[in-house]
């Protein structure tokens, strides 16, 4: 009598969050470790990201894809995050925000007056943990996926939490 195969461990989503959105997710970072680590935390919401290493790539793959939602850090090489997120929301149509969450070591007022300042939307610190980036897509991804008048979203679901 053959035995069955052993049982695959099976990812554990975080509650709330289905196992699987088609929302389109953004990971900006220039380190290598920081990037993977957020991508395998939002791979276990059940989410899908694309990554680029650094701001300047960023607001290029922004001009390219609708993403619903950008994590950004803060400190990059070429053009950091918060001139990205200054590009972006200079190169964003009047009818598009996308959310940018900044994600940074920094701590203090002065570091949150100027990403806000910047157009980032909310912050995370880093480390970042799964708890509090659970929360921000909660509280960031659409609902409703957001286009330009006139462009069909590829997407057939929603992200509702």
């Amino acid at each position: 009598m053959p035995l069955s195969p052993a049982p695959q461990p099976q990812p554990n989503p975080v509650e709330g969050v289905p196992e699987h959105s088609p929302a389109r997710i953004l990971v900006a970072d220039d380190s290598v470790i920081s990037q993977r680590a957020a991508l395998r935390m939002l791979d276990s919401l059940g989410l899908r990201a694309d990554a680029s290493a650094n701001g300047r790539e960023a607001v290029e793959m922004l001009l390219t894809l609708p993403y619903d939602l950008v994590l950004m850090d803060c400190q990059m090489p070429l053009m950091n995050g918060l001139e990205a997120a200054s590009e972006i929301r200079r190169r964003e149509p009047p009818d598009r925000h996308t959310p940018i969450v900044g994600m940074t070591a920094e701590t203090g007022a002065a570091c949150l007056d100027d990403c806000l300042a910047s157009g980032i939307d909310d912050i995370l610190l880093k480390p970042v943990r799964i708890e509090t980036l659970r929360a921000a897509v909660l509280r960031w991804l659409p609902a409703e996926p957001v286009l330009p008048a006139g462009i069909p979203h590829p997407r057939t679901h929603t992200f509702v939490p």
